[in-house]
């Protein structure tokens, strides 16, 4: 299970939750930059303004989630 405390690198592991995030945040798994912030959790990322992730978005993607822990 990956929640948005899990280290972006863990969640590149999950492919149910990369297609998640990718149905939010359209190009997420295809960032050329994405591999930098692989030690760090989702939540830090999506909480960085040059990631260009809003607070919605940051919603949808933990609601997201947490669906596919159920």
């Amino acid at each position: 299970m990956v929640t948005m405390d899990s280290k972006l690198k863990d969640i590149m592991n999950c492919p149910e939750a990369v297609a998640a995030i990718d149905k939010i945040f359209p190009g997420f798994s295809k960032n050329p930059l994405l591999s930098f912030g692989y030690p760090m959790p989702l939540r830090r990322i999506c909480a960085i303004p040059q990631a260009g992730v809003s607070a919605e978005q940051a919603k949808q993607i933990e609601e997201a989630l947490a669906a596919l822990a159920k």
